[in-house]
């Protein structure tokens, strides 16, 4: 491509490229041990532990969970079961890298915008995997969370350690209003290095009966889905959220009113 203006131009060199997957394989390795003790009751060490739930934050859990497996995915793979899913919008990234390009110039202002998105997504995704949520997929700014699927083999969210029992679908949704009012509340008009800057957030809800999937392997590359009327729900729902709101869907609605009775359920 050609360049509009002058800008640095990092190249790696084929050899540098080969030593640096050679070391993807040992990094796989590691997070499988981690996994495979942590199933199978005994301690992990404190260094494969820390990358499992390191790599967790970006990776579901119930996708670890099937890479750990004995027998390797071959075909496509289905399940269904209830999940709460929300749609946890974030904005202002955009106008702050820009502003700071400009104040600060490319280089620093890429680093000081780095700094920013570490910290802000930290403490998010330390909340999300605190209420038993996985991460699903990262969309430009927005995160796709599901409550449910990592139950499977016992596990709770994604980090490896606190595991419970599985939860009924009214208590997934429970923990998942909690973790999303705390989202909206904590996350929303976050203070960056720019004062008259702040990044905002909003989310939308929804529950029922979802649908997963393995697919692809297409040079043993795979691809989780997931897919439902709740997922369409919560796409619609986060659409009506403004900045700091977080609406839930109809359905979510009548699981709570019948968890807490109309009486004592404030909307």
């Amino acid at each position: 491509f050609i360049a509009r203006e002058e800008c640095d131009v990092y190249t790696i060199l084929p050899d540098n490229l080969a030593r640096l997957m050679s070391h993807y394989p040992l990094l796989t390795d590691r997070l499988r041990r981690a996994v495979e003790r942590q199933l199978g009751g005994s301690d992990a060490s404190a260094s494969d532990a820390r990358i499992a739930r390191l790599l967790a934050r970006f990776v579901p859990s119930v996708v670890l969970q099937r890479v750990c497996l004995p027998t390797p995915l071959r075909q496509r793979e289905v399940r269904a079961f209830d999940a709460v899913v929300a749609f946890v919008d974030i904005s202002g990234f955009t106008n702050l890298s820009m502003v700071l390009r400009e104040r600060q110039g490319q280089r620093s202002g890429a680093e000081t915008l780095n700094q920013i998105v570490n910290g802000y997504m930290t403490a998010l995704l330390e909340r999300i995997q605190e209420s038993g949520g996985d991460t699903i997929k990262f969309a430009g700014d927005a995160i796709l969370v599901m409550w449910g699927a990592n139950q499977l083999g016992g596990w709770a969210g994604s980090t490896f350690e606190n595991l419970r029992r599985d939860k009924a679908l009214p208590e997934l949704l429970e923990d998942a209003c909690e973790c999303c009012l705390d989202l909206v509340s904590a996350f929303n008009n976050w203070e960056t290095a720019l004062p008259e800057h702040v990044l905002k957030l909003h989310a939308g809800l929804a529950c029922g009966r979802v649908k997963t999937f393995f697919v692809g392997g297409y040079n043993a590359s795979w691809e989780y889905v997931v897919a439902g009327n709740p997922i369409d729900e919560m796409s619609e729902a986060a659409n009506e959220a403004e900045s700091g709101e977080l609406f839930i869907s109809a359905q979510a609605v009548e699981v709570l009113r019948a968890r807490y009775g109309a009486a004592s359920l404030v909307l």
